[in-house]
């Protein structure tokens, strides 16, 4: 799930940071 995270982290940072840290918060 980390790794899933992270890398989801790189793609989706570039799209939408604030989707990321949303993300993370939630899970």
């Amino acid at each position: 799930m980390s790794g899933k995270l992270a890398a989801r982290q790189n793609d989706m940072t570039m799209k939408g940071g604030k989707i990321v840290q949303g993300l993370a918060g939630a899970l």
